[in-house]
C-alpha cells in the first residue's frame, strides 16, 4: 500500500508511478492480442484460395481423364466431385480450428 503524499509533487510522482505500473501490465497484453489477431488473419485468409484450388484441380484432373480415356463427361464429373469433397474437408478443418481458437 502506498503511503499518503505530503505535498503536490509527491502525489504527482506517486500517481505517475501507479500509472506506469498499470501501463506495464496492459501493453504486453495489447501486443500479445495484436500478435494473436495477425496469426489468426494469416491462418484464415487462405481459406478461399484453398477452396477454389481444390475444386479447380479436381476439375482439371477430371478433364485430363476425359481426354486420356475418351470418357466425356464422366471424368469432369468425377473430378468435380473429388474437388468438392476436398473443399468440404478443408472447411471442416477450418471450422475445427476456429472452434479451438474460440472464434465459434
Amino acid at each position: 500500500m502506498v503511503a499518503a503524499a505530503t505535498n503536490y509533487s509527491e502525489s504527482f510522482f506517486i500517481a505517475s508511478w501507479q500509472s506506469k505500473q498499470a501501463n506495464m501490465t496492459t501493453v504486453p497484453d495489447k501486443q500479445r492480442e495484436k500478435r494473436r489477431m495477425w496469426r489468426l488473419a494469416g491462418r484464415y485468409s487462405s481459406v478461399g484460395i484453398e477452396l477454389a484450388a481444390a475444386i479447380t484441380f479436381g476439375t482439371l484432373i477430371g478433364a485430363w481423364l476425359d481426354d486420356h480415356f475418351d470418357s466425356t463427361p464422366w471424368g469432369i464429373g468425377f473430378g468435380l466431385v473429388v474437388g468438392i469433397g476436398a473443399a468440404i474437408k478443408t472447411l471442416r478443418r477450418v471450422i475445427s480450428r476456429a472452434k479451438d481458437d474460440g472464434l465459434i
